[in-house]
C-alpha cells in the first residue's frame, strides 16, 4: 500500500472495524455450539460466564453490525478531509511564492477561511475551529508573498459529508474534478460495485448511488430515522471492500 498519512489511517480503522465484525461473526456463531465443548467440570466465574453466554437468546446481530456501518462511514468522512488537507498542504509547499498558486485555490482559500472563522458560534462537536490560527494563515497570504501558510484546517470543515455531491464540491475546492469518471475507470472499483472495467460511466453511476445510499443508511442508524435499515455480515463486508477501493483512488487523484 502507497499513500500518505490520511490513507493510512483510513485503512488502519477499516482493518479496526475487520476486527470487529470478525469478532461479533466469531461469536454468533460459537454461541449455539459452545454447549457442546464446555467442561462442566470447571468451577468459577470461567464456567459461569460460558454458561451464560450459552443461555444468552439474543441472535440477532444486524444492531452490531449497523453500528460498524456507522464507524465505517465516519472513518471514510474523516479520510476525505484529512486528504484534502494534505493536498493543500503539498499544493502550498510546492509553490515559491503566494502567487504561484492556483487561482482557483487562493480563492477557496479566502471564502473557506471566512466560512470558517463564521461558523465560531455554531461549531459542530465533532470540529474545532482555532480563530487565531486561521486569522494568522490568512494575514501571511497577500500578493508577492514568498512566505505564507494556507488554513487547511478550514477546507477541512468544508466537508459535509460522504455523499458524491459532498466528496465532489471537497475535491473541486482543491482542483481535482471529474473525480467519478475517474474513479470508474479503475479495476478495483469497478469490482467493488460489481462492474465492467470498460464500462466507466456505468462504474461511476454506482459509486455516485452507493454513496448516496450509505449515507441515507447512516442517517438513519445514527439518528434512528423511519427507514428500517438491516445491516448483515456481507452487506458490511461489502462496504468495507468498496470504501477501501475508493478510499485508494481518491487518495491516487490527489496526488
Amino acid at each position: 500500500m502507497s499513500g500518505g498519512a490520511a490513507l493510512s489511517e483510513f485503512f488502519a480503522r477499516v482493518a479496526d472495524i475487520e476486527e470487529d465484525l470478525e469478532l461479533v461473526s466469531l461469536a454468533a456463531r460459537l454461541r449455539p455450539r459452545l454447549g457442546g465443548v464446555l467442561n462442566f467440570q470447571a468451577v468459577g466465574d470461567e464456567l459461569t460466564l460460558a454458561l451464560a453466554f450459552v443461555a444468552h437468546k439474543g441472535e440477532r446481530t444486524e444492531g452490531i453490525f449497523g453500528a460498524l456501518l456507522v464507524r465505517l462511514l465516519a472513518a471514510f468522512e474523516r479520510f476525505i478531509r484529512r486528504r484534502i488537507a494534505e493536498r493543500v498542504v503539498a499544493q502550498a509547499s510546492g509553490a515559491k511564492k503566494y502567487d504561484d498558486l492556483p487561482e482557483q485555490l487562493r480563492k477557496r482559500h479566502l471564502v473557506l477561511s471566512g466560512r470558517a472563522l463564521g461558523m465560531l458560534d455554531y461549531v459542530p462537536d465533532h470540529l474545532s475551529v482555532d480563530p487565531e490560527a486561521l486569522l494568522d494563515g490568512l494575514a501571511t497570504c497577500r500578493a508577492g508573498a514568498t512566505t505564507f501558510s494556507l488554513n487547511s484546517r478550514a477546507f477541512e470543515i468544508a466537508v459535509s459529508g460522504p455523499t458524491p455531491e459532498g466528496v465532489t464540491k471537497a475535491l473541486e475546492s482543491v482542483g481535482v474534478e471529474g473525480w467519478t469518471d475517474k474513479v470508474g475507470a479503475l479495476p478495483s472499483v469497478a469490482a467493488a460495485v460489481e462492474t465492467k472495467a470498460t464500462k466507466v460511466r456505468e462504474t461511476a453511476k454506482k459509486v455516485e448511488e452507493r454513496l448516496r445510499q450509505l449515507s441515507r443508511w447512516r442517517n438513519n442508524l445514527a439518528h434512528a430515522g423511519d427507514a428500517e435499515i438491516t445491516v448483515d455480515e456481507d452487506l458490511l463486508r461489502k462496504q468495507l471492500t468498496f470504501l477501501r477501493a475508493l478510499g485508494e483512488a481518491i487518495d491516487t487523484l490527489c496526488r
